[in-house]
């Protein structure tokens, strides 16, 4: 049976939040350095929304981790990225 899209904003929204405390940051930090609103951010990691891929491209950058570790369950903190090098 296949993912619902609730899964799947649930999932991403938690892995990114997850990332932000891991790096001690606040929404803001994360808006000023990508770009995206705080409003926005704020709704991702409720997981009210799927972002997009632009969007998530946008982060992976920001967080340095692929675009995929924001579908994986149960991520790592990012300082165990590195293991996707």
């Amino acid at each position: 049976m296949a993912k619902s899209e609730k899964f799947y904003k649930q999932l991403v929204g938690s892995n990114i939040q997850a990332l932000r405390y891991s790096e001690d940051l606040t929404l803001r930090d994360v808006a000023v350095n990508t770009s995206l609103s705080t409003s926005w951010l704020s709704v991702i990691e409720a997981s009210r929304v799927l972002p997009s891929l632009k969007t998530l491209i946008k982060l992976s950058n920001f967080y340095d981790v692929p675009v995929h570790y924001f579908f994986i369950k149960n991520s790592e903190p990012a300082g165990s990225a590195d293991r996707f090098a």
